[in-house]
């Protein structure tokens, strides 16, 4: 027998927002178009990111062609760190815009819940939390066998402000400090070096810092229009800051990417996909679901025409050598552009929507933290073997090694260590007063 959170969903008045009927029923665990689902089929649905088996239904997203928009945005990053893929760091940009949105989208429909605060930062909590500490007890358990260089500064990275540590001073002064701005724990066992990379947790950290700010936000001030306004503002007022920190700020800051890593020059990345979110809850949704068809096009063309009009060797330089804008206004552009695909990507009927909503995508998407996450800490192991398996193309063999490896270390992270963590959401997630397993006992 099925439980009651099994059943198909009819989805609110909301959804209509959406280019849906209210009252419209979904299978399980995905909020799609039942135009464009069979029978057969319904059951081997994946559930969308961050969710199991048991999350219930009006805790799961409505979007599932995002989960493989998570995939492209972990590739993008991935073949940045093991083939130097030129624009590759703009997957972190997505990731974002992202976030924004769906966080944006789940904190204003719970605004008049009593406990929005408490579940709202639970649910995040459980989320985030146990994979990225995890980590770092595992390394700090491994303290007496690696005997780790580290100075107090590595506190950054543990209270989510790691993404400053690259500012606190020039790494010349102290190299050791350049191992801590990247989060690079080196230690000797049996006689040999080992680094690990874990500099790619900045993004989580601003992240986190944007989680610890906006909910209040919203749920102070409520007004679609007036955080629609609010979140507007940041994309010219981000900008303004990116162009007037290259210019005012100290050379070294700006080599060391600070208008790409600290949270008040990326905060519009978050909040454009927040615009996003808020303008699809208002009368004007099909008119933007619509004229985004157009945008989105007409924006890859003009990306296309750009890259024709680059010297074509470019692509194939190491290190590539981005223009001088590529953290002002093209970082807005990425931004933008970002923001049309999730659009786009929402609509069942678009090839955007049919791309992203293949199974292999939309399955990776499911592990798609843990794979960012894990996929470069052990750089150097991989590249260790891939020397020792071929000498040559060993760029390629460690891409192929790394990914595999990602693979199945983040599958195994979902299933086994992220899971239990998720399906706790589920038992205390508070609704209409009365926790969850209150409510089991009585079913």
């Amino acid at each position: 027998m099925r439980r009651k959170w099994e059943q198909p969903v009819a989805l609110g008045r909301r959804d209509k927002a959406f280019g849906f009927e209210p009252g419209t029923s979904f299978p399980t665990g995905d909020c799609v178009d039942s135009r464009h689902q069979s029978k057969g089929n319904r059951s081997l649905i994946l559930p969308v990111t961050g969710n199991t088996e048991q999350t219930r239904p009006e805790n799961r997203a409505f979007y599932p062609a995002l989960d493989g928009l998570r995939a492209l945005a972990f590739f993008m990053v991935f073949f940045q760190h093991y083939n130097h893929m030129p624009w590759g760091w703009t997957g972190v940009d997505l990731f974002f815009v992202l976030s924004g949105f769906l966080i944006t989208g789940i904190l204003f429909d719970s605004v008049d819940d009593p406990h929005r605060v408490r579940n709202f930062y639970l649910r995040r909590t459980l989320r985030i939390f146990p994979l990225y500490y995890g980590i770092m007890l595992a390394f700090l358990f491994l303290q007496p066998l690696m005997h780790w260089q580290r100075t107090y500064d590595w506190l950054l990275w543990p209270t989510y402000l790691g993404n400053y540590a690259r500012f606190i001073q020039p790494a010349t002064i102290n190299p050791l400090l350049k191992k801590v701005a990247d989060f690079q724990p080196s230690g000797m066992l049996h006689g040999h070096r080992f680094t690990f990379y874990l500099g790619h947790f900045w993004s989580l950290c601003v992240e986190e810092q944007f989680y610890l700010v906006w909910p209040w936000v919203v749920f102070w001030i409520r007004d679609r229009r007036r955080l629609m306004w609010i979140c507007g503002a940041t994309l010219p007022l981000c900008l303004a800051m990116r162009l007037a920190g290259q210019h005012l700020l100290p050379a070294w800051m700006i080599d060391e990417e600070i208008l790409y890593r600290a949270t008040p020059f990326r905060v519009d990345a978050l909040l454009i996909g927040g615009l996003v979110a808020l303008l699809l809850r208002g009368r004007h949704s099909r008119t933007i679901l619509r004229a985004s068809r157009t945008a989105l096009p007409l924006s890859l063309m003009g990306a296309i025409v750009w890259a024709m009009l680059t010297p074509a060797h470019h692509l194939f330089t190491v290190p590539y050598p981005y223009p001088a804008y590529h953290f002002t206004w093209a970082l807005s552009a990425i931004d933008l552009i970002g923001a049309l695909l999730i659009i786009v990507a929402l609509q069942p009927d678009t090839l955007v929507y049919r791309a992203f909503n293949l199974r292999p995508l939309r399955w990776f998407g499911r592990i798609s933290y843990g794979a960012y996450v894990l996929h470069d800490i052990p750089h150097n192991l991989y590249w260790q073997m891939a020397q020792r398996l071929v000498s040559r193309q060993q760029t390629l063999m460690t891409c192929l090694i790394a990914l595999c490896m990602t693979t199945v270390l983040a599958w195994l992270s979902f299933r086994v260590f992220e899971s239990p963590f998720l399906n706790l959401k589920e038992r205390w997630t508070i609704r209409n007063g009365v926790a969850l397993e209150r409510v089991e006992a009585v079913q």
